[in-house]
């Protein structure tokens, strides 16, 4: 019987961070950054909305869709955005 080994990418929060603020006019902020010129919300929010999932805002940054503009990112990128968020709760 073959084993086989998945390596599933443990999410990087520092790198979600820097990810997240190295994307032009992301919009969003943290409390402590003061003005945002958008109606995007906060990180914070986000992370404490019902129902939020790391996979599921991953999923999102993926196949983003209303005003958010498409980031191109990777699903590595994307997962360590979501973990960062996630712990702004």
């Amino acid at each position: 019987m073959k084993l086989l080994h998945i390596l599933e990418h443990v999410p990087d929060v520092e790198a979600g961070a820097r990810n997240s603020t190295e994307q032009p006019r992301q919009g969003h902020r943290e409390p402590r950054e003061g003005r945002c010129y958008s109606d995007a919300p906060p990180f914070e929010e986000i992370a404490k909305r019902p129902g939020f999932t790391e996979s599921g805002i991953t999923t999102f940054l993926l196949d983003p869709h209303g005003k958010m503009p498409n980031m191109d990112l990777s699903r590595t990128e994307a997962a360590d955005i979501a973990a960062y968020i996630s712990r702004q709760r």
